[in-house]
Order: C-alpha cells, then structure tokens, then sequence
C-alpha cells in the first residue's frame, strides 16, 4: 500500500510540479518478491518464498464465471446486466453531479448489411482508462465507489445502495452475446478528447486494445457506450415477437426493469418505445402490471384482482411495494394464464413471488435471482388482512377464497370473512367455524386433500358430521420454495387447532404433546368415516380427533405404534 501511495503521489508531482519537486523516494525497494524483499528485512526461524495462487487459464476462468456458470445457458441476463450498470452509472452520476443532465439508457439493436449490433449507452459517470484498467478489468473488483471519477464523494456518498454491482463480474458476461465488443467512454469530468475506446476483437482469447477515440466515436457528454457484435441467430432471437410462452423483447425488458428510476429508450428496427418505472408508486395499477408481467391479462378472473393492489411499507414506513394476493392456482401453472409478481432492488427484478404486484428486496449473491423482500412484518400481515376483507367482498369462488385465506394466514394476516375450511353444513370462515364450534362437543380435523381426491371421482358426496376438512401445509410465497414466514403459525391448520383448544379448552401442555411430531410422523392419529359417496359407501380417512374435557388418557387412545405412523 505505501508503495502504491508513493508511486501515485510522486506521478502527480511529475504532472503539476515538474521533475524538480517530486519525491526522493519514489518507491519501496525489494517488493517484486518474497525472497528480494529479503535483501531489506532479515527474517529468522522461516523462509520467505512466492506462495500466491496461481491460475493457468485466466481467460477461461473469467468466461466461464462471468458467463454460463454464472446465468446458465440464458443469453439475456448478459443484457440485463449491462443495462443494470448502464443504471448505475446514471445514479452514481446523479450522486456526485447534480448539475447533470437527465439520465437515461439507450438499448439499440441495429442490422448494416451482415453485421448486426447491440448497443447499450448511457450518459453516467463513465470511465478513464484507468478504471478501466483496474476496475472493468479486474474480474471481481466492483470499482463503482473507488473510481478516481468520484474521488473524494466516495466516502460520503448519500445512498450508496442506489448502486447495484457490487460483485465485479457482471461485465464478463458480455461474452455470452459476441466475441466483437467495443466500450466507447468519457467520464463526466473530463473533455470530448478524452473519450477512449477499449476493443475485444476475438473475446478474452486476446488482449483487447485501448486507444482515444476520433471523430464521431468521441462523446460529447459523459457516459458509456458498449456495442455487442451478435450473431445472425441470436440477433433474430432478440427480434422475435411475443407468444404465449415467450415474451418478446420489450416486454422483457420491462419485466426486467418494472420500476427503475432510469428510463429505457428502446430501438428495434422500425420501432421505438420507452420502459419508464419512475412513477410505479402512484401510477394505476394496470400500467404497473403491465410492466411487471409484460402483457394485459384479458382473463376475467385474472383482471379483476388488478384493482386490489395496495401498499407495503418497511419498519422506516416507506413505501416499498405495491402487491395484491391471488388465488394459488393462478401462480402455479394450473391454468393458461399463469402470473406471479416480482421482487426488485434498484428497479430491476430479482426473483418471482407467488402474488401480483412488485415489492422491492435485498440481493442475496452474484448471480442476482434471489432476494428477500424487506417490509416489516407488520406491514406484510396489515396488508394481508386488508386483502382479506377486500377478496371476501368481490370473489364468489369459494375455492379461491380458500385459496387467498392460506396466503393470508401465511403472511401474519386476519383472514376476516375468508372462507377457511369445509364441514357438513358448509364452508366456514373463522367467525363462522368458533360458533359452530360451541355447537358440538367433539371434531375430527382432517387434511383437505383426501376430500378433493374423492371429489374427482364422485359428483355427489356426503360429508360426516364432526369433521373439518381444512389445509394444513403452508403455501410458498416464492415459486423457487419455501421463504421464512412472518409468523410462526403459518397455516390455517395451526390456526384451527388453535381455535379447537381454546373452545374445548386443552391445556397447551397436552395439546403439545397431541401434536408432537418425531421424526416427521405424528405420534398420535387415527381414522375416521369422513363421508359417503352416492353409493352408500364410506370413506376414512386419517385425522386428528379433540373433545372437551380431553385427558392424557384420551390421547393415548390415539397413540401409534411405530409401524403405523403415517404423516
């Protein structure tokens, strides 16, 4: 480091001063080496040798980690990464120069005679060569807030989580769209003539070459422009329209960037449009869905739940998201129209969440598809309780209700008037089921399931008195798995067992123990005649049976021996 400080310090000298007034000392001596360093410092009990890694195939480490390793076989997460930079340099700029004009991104892609291009520009910070040396350069240094162009900013920037590269590959990946690449530069404090240009001309299998640009290649404002030379397939790829199964490429462009503060100009051969998400906080809904889905739903069922979008706040109470819940079989494929919502940070999309809207998160790794939302856990139950009392209102579909009371539970909510569970006189909501409950002394709790299997094989079907058929899992708030809920309790069972104890009375002690689980199978259960199909044949199913006044005694009626405990 002193060494570095020297070296700079002296070289400044050398440019303001002139050769008179620079150091004596210009650098430390014996630093090439352990073993020259040697000369200078004696060492005893050890000896000094070069022990720093070594890597044979740099260029295939940094193509295979910048690139497929990283984003898989996709070519257009490497375009998503170069306009997310394309956005950091705009708001770094907007940090350290208010003065400067309004930000925006140009993706452009253009065809001349054979050679087809995709350019990427900005007017940000932009960059001299020797950030591009030292930062763009070095695989794995984000070198955003250690740029010389932001010189002393650096430590005092505002909101330097405005800024989204932090790993320092997501360049590299550039190499997945096109060997031929150039970086037309300028940064923001400097003149026209001091525009560069950097050029692979075949990938990382050569140097590439940097030299100043000339006549209509230099920029007359700040910023970075990056050209892509593409393949015929890949160009024709970008420029395939949309279908059913494929969004085409501004549409996912805006799923990409749903509410970014930068707008997108958008140039395709013949077309021209702008993805602007500044005003997704107060903008309708529809205009946001749109974005964030990238087509109108025309589903009835579908486009109904537009108007429920409302907002999420985190402990700060700032505003983070704008989300409306949906029935389950909306998000998980089992019709045509298949929707989720999306978590963002920095206006950019991270990952699918399994209702409609957009909540902002926090990037979890390199590869930037996986985030956790960050409202408060107030927040996300006062919103699940008001979407309760919103859906119970306007949807008739008592399966959906079902449906929208699991995410509503799950996320610490009131289902409210939502229908929760089936017994024999009906579908019940949570009200609803603690009178039915002062109505009997005794119930059988049963998984939904079994009912819904036997529903597809018989029209007709009676239900036995005493039981309750309700849900027992707890849904996925993510299409990619499970996320830590809220809440402890995050299912409408937990919550039904709940209910039934606090009515019959089950002290907590005992209730623990008739719904201890040891290694994943319940110690106690039994079956019961849960209904009659038109026939007159009964059905049993497993399920967990509570009455007033219930003993240990009673329990240990219940209790399975090893060979017939059964999840």
């Amino acid at each position: 480091m002193v060494d570095d400080e020297l070296k700079k310090t002296d070289g400044l000298l050398s440019r303001l001063r002139g050769d008179d007034l620079r150091f004596s000392a210009k650098r430390v001596s014996n630093l090439e080496t352990p073993m020259a360093l040697t000369d200078s410092v004696r060492v005893r009990g050890w000896k000094p040798i070069d022990t720093a890694f070594s890597i044979s195939d740099i260029p295939r480490l940094v193509e295979k980690l910048g690139g497929e390793q990283l984003y898989g076989n996709d070519k257009f997460p490497a375009i998503r990464e170069l306009v997310q930079n394309a956005m950091d340099a705009i708001r770094l700029r907007r940090l350290v120069d208010p003065e400067a004009p309004e930000g925006g991104v140009t993706v452009h892609l253009s065809s001349t005679g054979s050679v087809n291009k995709l350019i990427v520009s900005d007017n940000g910070v932009g960059m001299s060569a020797s950030t591009i040396v030292e930062s763009l350069l070095s695989f794995g240094s984000s070198g955003w807030l250690n740029d010389p162009a932001i010189g002393e900013f650096s430590e005092n920037l505002p909101d330097k989580s405005d800024i989204s590269g932090k790993y320092g590959i997501g360049f590299f990946s550039i190499f997945m769209l096109g060997k031929r690449v150039w970086v037309k530069t300028r940064r923001f404090d400097k003149s026209v003539d001091d525009t560069i240009v950097l050029e692979f001309r075949n990938g990382l299998d050569e140097r590439p070459i940097l030299f100043a640009a000339e006549g209509s290649e230099r920029k007359v404002n700040g910023g970075t422009t990056i050209e892509i030379e593409l393949d015929a397939p890949l160009f024709n790829e970008l420029l395939a329209p949309g279908n059913v199964h494929e969004l085409g490429f501004q549409a996912k462009l805006a799923v990409t960037f749903p509410t970014s503060n930068v707008p997108i100009s958008l140039e395709l051969p013949g077309v021209k449009s702008v993805i602007d998400g500044r005003r997704w906080k107060e903008e309708p809904g529809q205009d946001l869905l749109r974005r964030v889905e990238g087509q109108d739903f025309r589903d009835k069922e579908i486009s109904k739940y537009a108007a429920n979008l409302r907002p999420l706040w985190n402990s700060d109470n700032e505003l983070i998201g704008r989300m409306c819940v949906v029935p389950r079989d909306f998000v998980l494929g089992f019709r045509r129209n298949t929707i989720t919502g999306s978590v963002v940070s920095n206006g950019a999309k991270v990952t699918d969440i399994n209702f409609r809207g957009v909540v902002e998160g926090q990037v979890q790794r390199a590869s930037r598809d996986t985030a956790s939302p960050i409202w408060s856990a107030r927040s996300i139950a006062d919103w699940a309780s008001e979407q309760a009392q919103i859906i119970a209102a306007m949807e008739k579909n008592v399966n959906h209700q079902l449906s929208c009371a699991e995410y509503v539970v799950a996320c610490g909510g009131n289902s409210r008037d939502l229908k929760v569970c089936e017994t024999s006189i009906g579908y019940l909501s949570f009200p609803e089921l603690q009178n039915y409950l002062k109505s009997v002394d005794h119930v059988w709790l049963a998984h939904d399931a079994a009912l819904s299997i036997i529903r597809r094989r018989f029209e007709k079907f009676v239900l036995s008195e005493n039981v309750i058929f309700c849900s027992m899992g707890t849904p996925a708030l993510f299409p990619s798995g499970r996320y830590d809920l809220p809440v402890d309790d995050g299912s409408i069972g937990d919550l039904i067992v709940k209910e039934i104890a606090q009515e019959f009375q089950i002290n907590n002690k005992l209730l623990n123990k008739y719904m201890s689980i040891v290694d994943g199978e319940y110690l106690y259960d039994a079956k019961t005649i849960f209904g009659r199909d038109k026939n007159g044949n009964d059905y049993q199913e497993r399920a967990k049976y509570f009455c007033r006044n219930m003993t240990e005694s009673t329990i240990k009626t219940y209790r399975l021996n090893k060979n017939h405990r059964v999840m």
